[in-house]
């Protein structure tokens, strides 16, 4: 498992990188680091949310700080389950 400060060493020293693969509880792990989402989202075009056994989202504020994070996201892959489990902010 990659701690938080060892991705923040890897986004601080790649600033080419603008594509990730993750699966969503990993990402929702590192909601709450706001240097980490800062660097999300100024340099992650593309964002891969492979499936994922459990729910994505477990509340509509996780949802909303994902949209704030990566508000920059210019391509987004993720596995739906579900149409009604989509929310558009």
């Amino acid at each position: 498992m990659l701690t938080s400060s060892l991705l923040l060493e890897i986004l601080k020293e790649s600033p080419q990188l603008s594509r990730i693969t993750t699966n969503s509880n990993n990402l929702i792990a590192l909601f709450n680091d706001d240097e980490i989402g800062k660097y999300l989202k100024k340099i992650i075009k593309e964002l891969d949310v492979y499936k994922h056994p459990q729910p994505s989202f477990n509340n509509s504020n996780e949802m909303k700080k994902f949209c704030k994070i990566f508000s920059n996201i210019e391509q987004l892959t993720c596995y739906v389950i579900q149409s009604i489990d989509i929310v558009f902010f």
